[in-house]
């Protein structure tokens, strides 16, 4: 059954679980699925530089322009359309919107190219994971010339990165380091390790990853004190470090069997689609979120109740009007480019 499930459907799960985090008090898997679109990133990047880009006549350039082509358009629509609705919401212009944002030149060139969101602040909050993205890209073409120099000793190598950049997680985390793709650099090569091993775990292990990760994430429900501390206030600590911190690194290494049979598995039209429309989602439904957050977000969860399912169906119904208005037409465009 688990080899049913295609890429693009796993993708979208991942999606709506980010969705639910950020506008319910009772999902609080939302960096568990980040990191598991990083390490994901991490193997089909390197998958489609290796087997695509290599190829062309300048690899590096036509990888990162096409890959910053593939996000912008969507980007921008989104940030468009964030200021439109707080000015509507706030009963702002957006002389006055502008003013009280008093953006800077850092502020606006990482509104422009994506890359330092982290540093500069930015107006749709989800999209600090599109500037470690951008990072990521950008340093490709380097990690896989190491790779290929070091030949029989690259999964030590990666491995022995992946170890330091885990401690370098953590301590970012505990030490409130700014975001870089160093903090997040562990899942990424988790993914870079799936491609250069060719793992490919049997059904039974895939199978079992995720009755473990189910079984742990029910724990954390089932048990007053973990569903008091971990899943409504984020306070319960363990050697100084957030237990959610290392629940959701765990739980994100925990299912990469289940990760190296989902990625092998071949999706329809429908799996391809849901796929681009997680990304849409993903920025999209901060949009709608701002209004549905400003009008009933001092009201109990019960008494919001009807006016979220209104929301979950505005950003479903405004994903699509930007798929098939904005990504599927600007998508043809980048192809025909890079092709």
């Amino acid at each position: 059954m688990l080899d049913r499930i295609g890429p693009g459907y796993f993708r979208y799960f991942l999606c709506i679980v980010v969705v639910l985090f950020h506008s319910t008090n009772y999902i609080a898997l939302g960096e568990w699925a980040v990191h598991v679109f990083f390490i994901l990133s991490g193997y089909w990047v390197v998958k489609m530089y290796k087997e695509k880009y290599i190829l062309f006549k300048y690899p590096v350039s036509s990888f990162l322009s096409s890959r910053l082509l593939r996000l912008l358009p969507v980007f921008y629509i989104n940030v468009i359309l964030m200021i439109a609705v707080i000015c509507f919401v706030k009963q702002q212009s957006l002389h006055e919107y502008i003013r009280v944002l008093n953006p800077d030149v850092p502020f606006v060139l990482s509104h422009i190219f994506i890359l330092g969101l982290c540093t500069t602040g930015m107006i749709i909050p989800p999209s600090w994971s599109l500037d470690i993205e951008m990072q990521f890209y950008i340093i490709v073409p380097a990690l896989l010339f190491v790779l290929a120099k070091l030949q029989n000793r690259k999964i030590v190598f990666l491995s022995v990165f992946f170890i330091l950049f885990s401690i370098l997680y953590f301590l970012h985390q505990n030490l409130h380091f700014p975001p870089s793709i160093a903090n997040y650099l562990c899942f990424f090569l988790v993914g870079v390790l799936l491609y250069q091993t060719d793992y490919h775990a049997s059904k039974k292990v895939a199978a079992l990853s995720i009755c473990i990760a189910v079984f742990l994430v029910a724990l954390t429900y089932i048990i007053p004190h973990l569903f008091e501390n971990v899943v409504q206030s984020n306070k319960l600590k363990v050697g100084g470090i957030l237990f959610r911190i290392i629940f959701d690194y765990l739980l994100a290494l925990i299912i990469i069997p289940f990760i190296s049979r989902n990625i092998r598995n071949r999706g329809g039209r429908w799996d391809r689609d849901l796929a681009n429309l997680s990304y849409i989602t993903y920025l999209f439904h901060r949009v709608t979120m701002y209004p549905w957050g400003y009008y009933y977000g001092n009201v109990s969860f019960a008494e919001r109740l009807p006016s979220f399912v209104v929301y979950l169906i505005a950003t479903f119904i405004g994903s699509l009007i930007i798929y098939y208005l904005v990504d599927i037409p600007f998508e043809k465009l980048r192809k025909k480019w890079v092709a």
